[in-house]
């Protein structure tokens, strides 16, 4: 019995015949979107999903087994990739219990600490969207999404040095707008959170 047509992509793909990457990516986009999109119920998290799901088959294609089931593999990888940021996100929660409890202990009035805590990550915010564009992409992959250098170098067309170079700059300018608004602590957190999520 011969290999399927989807067996024989899969069978280029290993060799990185680009055509049959691109073609296996046509065959499975859509269900791997309806896939990822159940789990999140989030477009925009869908799609990224079906982008990171690929990057790695393209990644893995020389380890990948033709005589498996590639649909199984495929779904593994984008299912690994939704708990994995369900659980940063839980880390997420966690740290934005603990800022709070710890702003609840400075001031005695509720609504105070919920402006205060507002405010704080308001600060946060407006410090990242200082960032150029570009800037602002890697380091949001880099330090909220939880991706290496090489997986942004991959995913951005370009090279490591250049995703280094962006995140060093990224992390100086927020250590100074963050430090010129009394909250450099959120910084070494900034510096640092992505190691634990990772």
């Amino acid at each position: 019995m011969g290999l399927t047509e989807k067996q024989l992509l899969v069978k280029r793909l290993k060799k990185s015949d680009r055509k049959a990457f691109d073609r296996l990516y046509r065959i499975y986009e859509e269900k791997l979107y309806a896939f990822a999109y159940k789990l999140t119920r989030s477009h925009e998290e869908a799609r990224e999903i079906v982008q990171y799901t690929f990057f790695k088959i393209w990644e893995k294609r020389s380890t990948i087994d033709e005589n498996k089931n590639f649909e199984a593999f495929l779904f593994t990888i984008a299912r690994n990739k939704v708990y994995n940021k369900a659980r940063k996100r839980t880390y997420v929660h966690a740290y934005e219990h603990y800022l709070k409890n710890k702003l609840s202990h400075q001031q005695n009035n509720g609504t105070e600490e919920s402006l205060q805590y507002r405010e704080t990550w308001e600060v946060v915010e407006n410090a990242i969207e200082q960032l150029p564009p570009r800037r602002k992409e890697v380091f949001t992959l880099s330090r909220m999404n939880g991706l290496t250098n090489k997986e942004i170098a991959h995913l951005t067309d370009t090279s490591v040095s250049n995703i280094e170079n962006h995140i060093h700059k990224a992390l100086k300018v927020l250590r100074i707008y963050l430090s010129n608004h009394g909250i450099i602590s959120l910084f070494i957190v900034i510096v640092c959170f992505s190691w634990f999520l990772i």
